[in-house]
């Protein structure tokens, strides 16, 4: 029996969940602390394994996964069973995992023998970037960058029930910027004088421009904002913090209505008090407690650009890295092309301990779908998400930060090809 795709590959699971070995067993021991950590990879039978990576046909390595920062990238990989883990905290939230395990280098033909009589007598090909041995999803969190008392606040503030905000806030966003200033000072505890050193917008805005950036404004904001770390791009509380600076600045032009309570597109006033509320909070920085880890990445405008620009800039090092002709202001405009397609493109990533919050992985993406924002100032929204979801279902059995960058862009065609030429789903009753 030949094996020939990643799906049909025999994994030793830590959680025992995989039949393939009979008699093998993995126990990893990671320690986690400060950016840092350890790892001892205990492999139990199943010698052939160990003598794969002996000749560096196979390596030990551990993958961290931050869904908050949309990052996954692997922190430490070695032929010995212990080694360091080390990883940027500027880089991660405190929802980061660790996934330690075995993943091939190259090629090999692993032997049957020790597996499953279903896998038969023949040698099974075992394509290189393929885990053979995964352990747990690990909680990273005693590495995370702490939120601090302004974030707790700004949370109880959010939780206060919305019925009594309502009207004061509306009446507070009407008075202009001073007005709404005070008002979220107020509801947020802070002092005149408290806050934070925000950094400086490129020029005031009109309410279009902040609820929808042009390409050229937000590579601008992207400039403005490049001192930030992803742990603090984050936080909520940061954005909010940093609108009450710029509302202060007058970085806004009055009235006030359009930016915050409208409607994106054509800005006018909700039917409700509470959606028109709910526009504010998210626009400020997000409704934490409702939409959790995706409000700063798709409801904020000012730092999804931010965020676009972080993920256009990892793209771009990584096309300079393989040498395809692409720039940062190409993958930025690749991702500008449809913000439904960005909300899609983050929504699962955020909400999931996922592989397609690989670097490597959104280059991928950008570089296949370039020619359709290019000549259709758009992307397919429920087509890219699709398409996401698919490689997704990769996650357990391919490292995307080991195959080779032919064969990740030959395995993102095809799931966009898949994507492309599914049938829509029959609508619900």
């Amino acid at each position: 029996m030949t094996a020939n795709t990643s799906r049909s590959i025999p994994i030793l699971r830590e959680d025992g969940t995989s039949l393939d070995w009979r008699d093998a067993s993995y126990e990893p021991r990671v320690v986690i602390g400060d950016g840092r950590g350890t790892v001892e990879h205990r492999l139990e039978g199943a010698a052939q394994l160990g003598e794969l990576v002996t000749g560096g046909k196979a390596e030990w390595l551990v993958e961290l996964r931050s869904p908050a920062t949309l990052y996954a990238g692997i922190v430490g990989s070695s032929r010995a069973r212990s080694f360091a883990l080390n990883w940027d905290r500027d880089a991660v939230t405190s929802s980061s995992y660790v996934i330690p395990g075995m993943v091939t280098m190259q090629a090999v033909d692993l032997e049957t023998h020790g597996l499953h009589p279903v896998w038969g007598e023949s040698p099974i090909t075992v394509p290189p970037g393929r885990w053979l041995v995964r352990g747990n999803a690990r909680s990273a969190e005693t590495a995370a960058v702490q939120t601090g008392r302004k974030d707790d606040k700004h949370a109880a503030a959010h939780n206060e029930k919305a019925e009594h905000l309502q009207d004061e806030l509306i009446a507070a966003v009407r008075e202009g910027p001073q007005g709404l200033a005070s008002q979220m000072r107020a509801k947020l505890g802070l002092g005149v004088r408290e806050g934070i050193d925000a950094p400086e917008l490129p020029r005031p805005m009109t309410s279009s421009e902040y609820r929808d950036p042009p390409l050229a404004l937000e590579r601008d904001l992207c400039g403005s904002l490049s001192d930030l770390t992803p742990a603090i791009a984050a936080q909520p509380a940061f954005w909010t913090l940093c609108h009450i600076a710029w509302i202060e600045a007058d970085c806004f032009e009055p009235p006030m209505d359009p930016f915050f309570l409208g409607a994106k597109v054509t800005g006018k006033m909700p039917s409700t008090s509470d959606a028109a509320v709910r526009n504010l909070f998210r626009r400020m920085g997000g409704l934490p407690h409702v939409r959790g880890k995706l409000s700063v990445l798709a409801d904020c405008p000012i730092s999804c650009a931010w965020w676009r620009g972080r993920i256009a800039e990892l793209a771009a090092a990584e096309f300079e890295r393989v040498g395809d002709p692409f720039s940062a202001e190409d993958a930025h405009r690749v991702l500008h092309a449809g913000t439904d397609a960005w909300a899609r493109l983050v929504g699962d990533s955020v909400r999931r301990i996922t592989v397609v919050n690989s670097s490597r992985l959104h280059a991928a993406f950008i570089a296949e779908y370039f020619d359709a924002a290019r000549d259709t100032g758009g992307l397919p929204a429920k087509e890219l998400q699709a398409a996401l979801r698919e490689l997704a279902t990769f996650g357990t059995t391919l490292c995307f930060e080991t195959v080779s960058w032919v064969e990740l862009r030959g395995i993102v065609a095809r799931a966009v090809a898949a994507a492309r030429t599914a049938e829509p789903a029959e609508p619900k009753e």
